[in-house]
């Protein structure tokens, strides 16, 4: 398989992996930007996945400071957040798959 045939497989399939990540990055951070939506809502304070470490203490806090607004944008967020990791990582398998394939000499799905 040639480089430019390996090329060609993997734009196939990384543009619509990216194109999948575009569409649920953007509702998280850009607009209607959920992450800041939890911050505004929770007196400043940032969603706990989004923190480097937090403690049972730190939950408890986010929750007292959130209101009844700020649990319904944090719910929002948790519910985006379930696809997101699986097409997060979208991109990266496809384009290990197309690798393997193309270092294997198996023309698979690519």
């Amino acid at each position: 398989m040639s480089t430019s045939t390996i090329t060609r497989h993997a734009r196939r399939l990384l543009a619509p992996a990216l194109l999948m990540y575009g569409a649920v990055a953007a509702p998280m951070f850009v607009w209607p930007g959920l992450v800041a939506r939890v911050a505004d809502h929770c007196g400043g304070l940032s969603a706990l996945d989004v923190r480097g470490y937090w403690t049972a203490a730190d939950a408890r806090s986010l929750v007292q400071a959130c209101g009844a607004d700020g649990r319904a944008a944090y719910l929002h967020l948790q519910l985006l957040d379930l696809v997101y990791p699986a097409v997060g990582g979208a991109p990266c398998c496809s384009s290990r798959r197309c690798w393997r394939a193309a270092t294997a000499g198996w023309r698979g799905p690519c």
